[in-house]
């Protein structure tokens, strides 16, 4: 324990003022070494971890209930992932697709039939699941996963391996058909 008598000083505190800084910091000492204190802290800490938990779940329930479907903006490019991901960004796992021009017409939009584009992906072998390298494989008829189109933030036309909910559990909109 610390004597406040021997701690060096330039000058001498008037003794009023010392003891009420003694008096002070013994009631300070006791209150955080109070069991109720603690039980508190932990109180607090314990239900702002569980409120958080709840607004997260809530929000990504509502996210999957409340997004409704929207179109592509882009209509010349969409994305076809090998995984589920958050990465909506140049560098994500899988590939991009568009569609080519004749030379009597312009090329056809992506979105109307990204799924189906995305799936040939799948069926050749250039996607893999949870591969995010894109490349050919020796031919064969690969599996294709359940496959749903979303959008993304930039407008494009996205294809995610997984199930219905996947547009909202990622907080995007479904592609609307």
């Amino acid at each position: 324990m610390i004597d406040l008598n021997d701690v060096p000083d330039a000058r001498k505190l008037p003794a009023a003022r010392r003891e009420a800084d003694v008096r002070m910091l013994s009631a300070l000492i006791r209150s955080e070494a109070a069991p109720g204190a603690r039980r508190s802290t932990r109180r607090v800490a314990v239900l702002s971890v569980g409120t958080v938990a709840v607004l997260t779940v809530g929000g990504a329930a509502a996210a999957r209930t409340l997004l409704p479907p929207s179109s592509a903006k882009v209509q010349d490019l969409g994305r076809c992932y090998s995984t589920i991901s958050t990465n909506f960004g140049d560098d994500f796992p899988g590939t991009s697709i568009s569609n080519a021009a004749s030379r009597d017409q312009a090329a056809p939009a992506v979105p109307p039939n990204i799924v189906d584009d995305c799936a040939a992906a799948w069926r050749i072998g250039v996607l893999k699941l949870n591969d995010p390298h894109v490349g050919a494989q020796p031919s064969g008829d690969y599996p294709v996963p359940p496959l749903v189109a979303c959008v993304l933030p930039s407008g494009e036309a996205a294809v995610f391996p997984g199930p219905a909910t996947t547009c909202g559990d990622l907080g995007l909109p479904a592609l609307k058909g």
